[in-house]
C-alpha cells in the first residue's frame, strides 16, 4: 500500500514516483494499492488510469498547530493521528488486515504515525527528501545527490534500518535508463535552432511558465529559439497558457500531462526547471538545465547539483526579465558541453532496479533471504577468484582460467557496459554469486549466466538468484545455454520453467 498525496501546494512528485515504483512491484507480484487525500490538485484519475485500486481520505479543516512542522502538516489536510487511523480502516477493509510492504511518502508523517500502522503491514519503506524528523522504517529511501546515511542515523528508531541514500537511487521509469546513450550521443551535435524544454512542476501554481513565456517572446525571435512547455494535470493554469503559447513569435508546443517527457528531454539542447523529482531524469540524460529553486524542500538539491556543475542556477527574478533571462539562456548554450558531462555523473538512471534489490528476497535452502546488489569496482577480485575455481572451469564454455589482467578487462567492460548486467548475490553483506545478463547480437535475448562461489555450493542460491533475477526483471526474453554434461543445471533451469530449444539451450520469455 502506498501513502502519498499529491495538491497545488505540494505538487506532483511524489505520485509519480511512487508510481513508478509500484509499476516495479506490481511486475514483481505485488498488488498495489494506493491511500491519497483528496486535495486540490489529487492524481487519483492518473493513478487508476494506470489500473492501481485508490482510495480517496476526505480532505478536512486543520487548524494550524504551532506544536507541529509546517507547512507539511496542513498538506497532510488532517490531524496525523487522524490519517493514522483512516489508513488503518483502508487495510482492514480492503486489504485484508495487512500488507506486506507500506510505502509512505509524505513530508507531513513520522514516526508516530509509522508506529501506528506497524500491526498493519510487515514492513515499511519510507520516501523522504528532508532528513529532519524521526522516522520508524524497515527502509529510508532518499535520492537527493549528495545525501548520506549518516544525514538520517540520528532520526531513526530501528537499528537496522537500511538507508538507499543518494541519486543512484532515484526512482526513475525505466525508458530515461533506455534512452541515456542515445541522449549522450545527441549533446555532442552541433545546435542549429536551441531546442528549449521548459518543465516547472506538476502544479506550478504561480504560473511562472506564463512569465516565462513573457519574456522569452520579448528577446527571441522566430529563428533564435524553439519551446516545448510541459505542464501536469493539476496545473490551473493550462487554458490561459495555451493561449499565450498561440501567440509566441517562435515555434512553442503545450505539453499536458505527456507520457514522452523522456524523449522531449533526449531532443532538447537546454532547459529550465524547478529542483524537484524531474532534476534525476534531466541528470541521466545528460540535459543542461537553468534550474530554479521553487519550494523550501529543494534548496538542498539545487545547492549540491550546482556543487557538481550539474546544473546553472537561475535566481527566480531572471523569470521576469527578459535581458537577465537572455543572457542565461546564452550561458547555459555555451557551456552545454560541461554541463552534460557533470549531469551524467550524477545518475544513471538504474536507480528503480536498485531499490527493487533491496526490497526483494527469495530464501535459500536453509531459510535465509537471499538478495541482489549490481557489481561494484571492487568486487573484480573476488569474482576473479570464483572464476579460477575448477568447478567453475569444469562447466565454462571456455576451460582456460583466465589471467588476471584480462579479467580486469572484462570486468570494467561489463561495469560500463549499459546494455549488459553484472550483479552479485549475497546473503546479508557476503556475496555468494553471480548474476549476468549479456545481450545477444541481432536478437531480442539476454543470455543469463549464473555462478556460485565454492564456499556456497548446494545452498539453493543459483534457484534463489535465478528466481530474483526473473522478478527483477520481467521484462526480459532469457536465454541460457547449459553444457551437454552439466545434469544439475538442466534440472535447474527445467524446474524454472524455461523451456528447452536445443539440447544446450532453454529460454524463457516474457510474463504476460
Amino acid at each position: 500500500m502506498f501513502r502519498v498525496d499529491a495538491s497545488s501546494q505540494m505538487g506532483t512528485g511524489h505520485v509519480y514516483r511512487c508510481l513508478t515504483l509500484a509499476k516495479a512491484l506490481q511486475a514483481a507480484g505485488y498488488r498495489c494499492h494506493f491511500v491519497c487525500r483528496e486535495l486540490p490538485g489529487h492524481l487519483a484519475a492518473i493513478i487508476a488510469a494506470q489500473q492501481y485500486e485508490i482510495t480517496l481520505l476526505p480532505a478536512q479543516l486543520v487548524s494550524f498547530d504551532p506544536t507541529e512542522r509546517q507547512p507539511y502538516q496542513q498538506w497532510l489536510g488532517a490531524p496525523w493521528h487522524t490519517d493514522a487511523d483512516q489508513t488503518v480502516t483502508v487495510i482492514q477493509r480492503s486489504l485484508g488486515g495487512s500488507v506486506d510492504l507500506l510505502v509512505v511518502d509524505h513530508y507531513g508523517l513520522d514516526a508516530r504515525w509509522h508506529q501506528e500502522l506497524r500491526p498493519a503491514t510487515k514492513r515499511i519503506l519510507v520516501l523522504d527528501d528532508l532528513a529532519d524528523r524521526p522516522l520508524d522504517a524497515d527502509w529510508v529511501l532518499d535520492q537527493t545527490h549528495g545525501r548520506l546515511p549518516s544525514d538520517y542515523q540520528p532520526r531513526l528508531l530501528r537499528a537496522d534500518t537500511q538507508i538507499l541514500a543518494g541519486a543512484k537511487y532515484a526512482l526513475l521509469r525505466p525508458e530515461f535508463a533506455q534512452l541515456r546513450a542515445a541522449a549522450l550521443r545527441r549533446r555532442q551535435a552541433a545546435v542549429e535552432t536551441p531546442r528549449l524544454l521548459i518543465t516547472l512542476g506538476g502544479a506550478d501554481p504561480d504560473n511562472l511558465s506564463a512569465r516565462l513565456l513573457v519574456s522569452l517572446a520579448q528577446v527571441f525571435d522566430h529563428a533564435a529559439l524553439s519551446v516545448d512547455l510541459v505542464i501536469g494535470a493539476s496545473n490551473p493554469h493550462s487554458e490561459t497558457l495555451r493561449q499565450s503559447v498561440a501567440m509566441m513569435p517562435f515555434e512553442t508546443r503545450l505539453h499536458v500531462a505527456t507520457p514522452r517527457m523522456a524523449e522531449l528531454m533526449v531532443e532538447a539542447d537546454l532547459a529550465i526547471g524547478a529542483a524537484g523529482t524531474t532534476s534525476w531524469e534531466r541528470c541521466v540524460l545528460g540535459l543542461p538545465t537553468l534550474t530554479l529553486c521553487l519550494a523550501e524542500n529543494q534548496r538542498e538539491v539545487l545547492a549540491n547539483l550546482a556543487d557538481a556543475g550539474a546544473i546553472q542556477t537561475l535566481p527566480i527574478e531572471a523569470v521576469s526579465s527578459p535581458q537577465m533571462l537572455q543572457h542565461a539562456i546564452v550561458e547555459g548554450l555555451a557551456h552545454r558541453e560541461t554541463l552534460t558531462a557533470a549531469a551524467a555523473r550524477i545518475t544513471d538512471g538504474l536507480g528503480i532496479k536498485r531499490v527493487m534489490m533491496a526490497l526483494l528476497e527469495e530464501p535459500i535452502r536453509d531459510g535465509r533471504p537471499l538478495r541482489v546488489r549490481l557489481a561494484q569496482a571492487e568486487d573484480c577480485q573476488i569474482l576473479f577468484e570464483w572464476q579460477c575455481a575448477p568447478r567453475t572451469r569444469m562447466f565454462a564454455r571456455n576451460p582456460q582460467v583466465p589471467s588476471w589482467e584480462g579479467h580486469q578487462a572484462w570486468y570494467r567492460n561489463k561495469l560500463a557496459d549499459p546494455a549488459a548486467l553484472l550483479a552479485f548475490m549475497v546473503l546479508g553483506e557476503t556475496p555468494v554469486g553471480m548474476l549476468r545478463l549479456d545481450p545477444v547480437a541481432s536478437t531480442q535475448y539476454d543470455e543469463i549466466s549464473v555462478l556460485v562461489s565454492p564456499e556456497h555450493y548446494r545452498l539453493g542460491i543459483a534457484e534463489a538468484g535465478l528466481k530474483l533475477l526473473r522478478r527483477l526483471y520481467p521484462e526480459r526474453h532469457l536465454l541460457a545455454t547449459v553444457l551437454a554434461d552439466n545434469q544439475a543445471s538442466h534440472g535447474l533451469f527445467q524446474r524454472l520453467g524455461y523451456e528447452p530449444i536445443s539440447p544446450e539451450q532453454y529460454r524463457l520469455l516474457p510474463q504476460d
